[in-house]
């Protein structure tokens, strides 16, 4: 339960750092508004899938135009009848 809360609370907008590792019990003086040790290693676990699929889709953007600028041809994207039947085969 402490993980979910601590996953929950992280991605809350406008909860301070220190007062979740406050309510986990693993605030000290050094935390100010970071998320303490104990709590960043132990309960805060999730994989910030927002921030990864912001990177992701960044990165795909880069790559495809730098493929486009390299004078390739995105290939033409295929139906799903021609997928089921490649899968036949």
């Amino acid at each position: 339960m402490r993980s979910v809360a601590g996953n929950y609370l992280d991605n809350a907008p406008g909860v301070p750092k220190a007062g979740i590792s406050a309510m986990l019990a693993h605030a000290d003086e050094e935390t100010d508004d970071r998320l303490a040790p104990t709590t960043r290693a132990f309960y805060v676990q999730h994989q910030r899938m927002p921030e990864k699929s912001t990177a992701m889709e960044a990165w795909s953007e880069a790559l495809i135009a730098a493929y486009g600028n390299a004078g390739g041809k995105m290939p033409a994207p295929k139906t799903k009848a021609t997928v089921l039947a490649e899968a036949a085969e």
